[in-house]
């Protein structure tokens, strides 16, 4: 367990949870466990409130729809972020993806500032490709603690080995805390989508709610 000022050496991009100020080793901003990867090194905390980092995976929805850009909610009640209407694979100023309000992408932070708008993407900007993200078209989403959505997106879960065992399914996780996810049903859906949410208290036991 780190808390917040507690320094840490890493070679890794910084995620959420650590600030490297100028000049200085970086440090824990934020009490959790670190997590650690071949190319990020984040605090797994399991608050319910999303603070966007550059590159972070999001799964959000789109609150408004503008001239060249769209707003998309990524929590509840969190303040809207920014997403042209160019930045999807082979999108063009005459051949623009045409979503509205409701509609739920999967991307990933591109810009964070405290001084601008936070920015995303549904496209990989180094290959022009999607990359699995853009426009997620029916489904369900489930919210979920941040540390929990990590913890599937990075480790993986017993659940989600069970549920692929028996169910043709896709999954869009995201670090903000939604998981989208569909199944060949609606009824499968929604069976899927609680036993994600039951593995979040109940851990690898809620392998046996699998059927």
């Amino acid at each position: 367990m780190l808390l917040p000022g507690d320094k840490i050496v890493a070679e890794q991009r910084l995620g959420p949870g650590i600030i490297a100020p100028p000049l200085e080793e970086p440090r824990v901003v934020l009490a959790g466990e670190d997590s650690w990867s071949d190319k990020v090194v984040f605090i797994n905390t399991n608050t319910k409130r999303y603070t966007p980092a550059n590159r972070d995976y999001v799964v959000g929805v789109i609150s408004q729809r503008l001239a060249d850009v769209y707003r998309v909610r990524l929590q509840e009640y969190s303040k809207p972020v920014r997403l042209s209407h160019l930045a999807f694979q082979g999108a063009t100023k005459k051949n623009k993806p045409n979503l509205n309000a409701g509609d739920v992408v999967y991307g990933r932070i591109t810009h964070c500032d405290k001084d601008t708008e936070v920015e995303m993407e549904c496209v990989d900007s180094s290959s022009g490709k999607a990359m699995g993200f853009g426009q997620l078209k029916e489904g369900s989403i489930i919210s979920v603690g941040l540390g929990y959505a990590r913890k599937l997106l990075f480790d993986g879960h017993p659940v989600l080995d069970a549920i692929g065992a028996k169910h043709q399914y896709e999954l869009a996780i995201g670090m903000n805390g939604r998981i989208w996810v569909k199944a060949n049903d609606d009824k499968t859906t929604l069976a899927i989508r609680n036993w994600i949410k039951e593995a979040e208290t109940k851990g690898a036991q809620a392998v046996n709610l699998v059927k």
